[in-house]
């Protein structure tokens, strides 16, 4: 499916909900895990004017207009190549003058989302993920529909805030992390406050598993 537009493929809503933003990415388990180490380089996202889309632009941060200005482009799921014969010059150069940011970790990136919350238990989530904890499942959509994956009776600490957070946004974005010893839940609702909790392992995963981290 190459060469499709982002938005050309991606799936409904219901299902976006189990899959689209499903992540289970694992820190790095070396003991020099920083978030500066494990950056990696940025690259511009392949953008094309939806009129004609034979030549390749950079797209900006925001993927709302190219490099070189022009809008009413599609995104692709591909980087830019500033090296293919059909490139946008201007893109060309622009990108070569100012080099895109860095891609940070998924420990880094929950670690800034944190930065509003509040009280020991971000605190504490926030030093394990400086420590490379295990970041995953992260899955994004429906709270509604999320809410339901949420095991209330296995939440020893931050129960209530939770709550709260569920019911702040029509959209959310839950997280799981394991560091330290203990499994924590994150739910980052739309616009909103982030609400921390920890809870006890699931049963059903092995001793391996609980262990992870």
């Amino acid at each position: 499916m190459a060469n499709l537009p982002a938005s050309a493929w991606q799936p409904p809503l219901p299902e976006r909900d189990r899959v689209l933003q499903n992540l289970a990415v694992t820190g790095d388990s070396r003991e020099a895990f920083s978030f500066a180490a494990a950056r990696t380089a940025g690259v511009y996202t392949l953008v094309r004017r939806r009129e004609d889309g034979r030549v390749d632009h950079a797209g900006t941060s925001g993927n709302d207009h190219a490099l070189c200005g022009i809008t009413g482009i599609d995104v692709y799921r591909q980087p830019f190549d500033p090296n293919v014969r059909n490139v946008c010059p201007e893109c060309r150069e622009e990108a070569a003058r100012t080099p895109p940011e860095p891609v940070v970790s998924i420990q880094e990136r929950l670690h800034e989302m944190l930065e509003p919350a509040e009280g020991p238990l971000r605190d504490e989530l926030r030093r394990l993920l400086r420590a490379g904890a295990h970041v995953g499942p992260w899955t994004g959509g429906h709270a509604q529909t999320l809410a339901e994956g949420v095991v209330f009776d296995r939440i020893i600490e931050g129960a209530d805030a939770i709550r709260k957070a569920l019911a702040a946004a029509a959209s959310i974005e839950l997280i799981r992390v394991k560091g330290g010893g203990r499994n924590f839940l994150v739910v980052v609702p739309r616009g909103g406050s982030p609400a921390v909790a920890v809870q006890r392992p699931d049963p059903d995963q092995s001793p391996e598993t609980r262990d992870e981290a």
